[in-house]
């Protein structure tokens, strides 16, 4: 009788720690956030079995009259795991950068049990608020009123009949090339640190046109990555490039610092942040410095 008992208890046991949910919390100490400023929040969880845990995607997109636009950019993530008194606990701390404004959940961690059940919890919002560089609330402007805004038809109609001529100049320019027998090559590292130079010259940080800046730096820079590994970096997302680099070989420290070159432009271009003049100047040396050494790294696997 008694080891019946004991059958019984053990079972009802084994029964009852299956059907137990795991505990999960969320801690994050801020509820408002600003555009293109990490959030930190960690994902704790409880449970007597083993759970599968898995950290949210690198990016979530938004689909924006047909385009795709990063929601938010994950810069750090990494699940920790310790046993004590009988159970089982995970923590999953999350840096998260939000890039564009509204109400959004923070990224979610899936959790799963041995027999891939799902466990849905409480998940909580963060308010995220769109600021200039006056730390101020844009103002988003109105559609240009053409009557009485001579200037503004002037320049309009000036810029399309700019574009027509570079357009027509163009395409003369690519008839005679395509005619060409014998074209030199120029080295890629050369053309890059031209094209930079000329960049840094037209002086748009100091005008304060940082994000057409780093717009088309982030271009000269693809367009060398292009040439470089053969491939078509100009056409690629941000993740297929750091893909890309990494599946040619480039070591860990580079492919990091590649990213968070990279990433900054995305935030100027995607999120309503615009950088300081002194931040633009820095990330303008770090790529200066890490196209030197890719090619110092291809030079020495030669």
């Amino acid at each position: 009788m008694h080891r019946l008992l004991v059958i019984i208890i053990s079972l009802f046991s084994v029964l009852f720690s299956q059907t137990q949910q795991p505990e999960v919390t969320v801690n994050c100490d801020i509820t408002q956030s600003t555009v293109g400023v990490p959030v930190e929040y960690t994902v704790t969880v409880r449970h007597t079995s083993d759970l599968f845990l898995t950290l949210p995607d690198d990016r979530e997109y938004l689909d924006i009259n047909g385009k795709k636009v990063p929601r938010y950019i994950v810069a750090e993530k990494h699940i920790s795991k310790k046993e004590s008194a009988g159970a089982i606990q995970w923590n999953a701390v999350i840096s998260v950068i939000f890039l564009k404004p509204g109400s959004w959940a923070l990224p979610v961690v899936s959790i799963r049990d041995i027999d891939s059940q799902e466990t849905v919890y409480v998940n909580k919002q963060i308010e995220i608020v769109s600021v200039n560089i006056d730390n101020k609330q844009e103002d988003i402007e109105g559609p240009i009123a053409l009557q009485g805004n001579y200037t503004r038809l002037f320049l309009l109609l000036s810029g399309g009949i700019a574009l027509l001529i570079t357009i027509i100049w163009l395409i003369r320019f690519l008839r005679k090339r395509v005619k060409r027998t014998v074209v030199a090559e120029e080295d890629p590292y050369e053309i890059f640190k031209r094209d930079a130079i000329a960049l840094y010259a037209e002086d748009l940080i100091d005008r304060n046109n940082i994000e057409e800046h780093m717009q088309r730096l982030s271009l000269v820079f693809r367009r060398f990555v292009s040439q470089s590994y053969r491939c078509n970096a100009l056409e690629s997302t941000s993740d297929e490039v750091i893909t890309m680099l990494t599946s040619s070989g480039v070591s860990t420290e580079i492919i990091g610092r590649t990213q968070k070159i990279i990433y900054l432009w995305d935030l100027a271009k995607f999120a309503e942040l615009r950088p300081t003049q002194e931040t633009a100047r820095m990330n303008f040396k770090d790529t200066l410095k890490l196209a030197d050494d890719l090619v110092r790294r291809e030079s020495e696997h030669e």
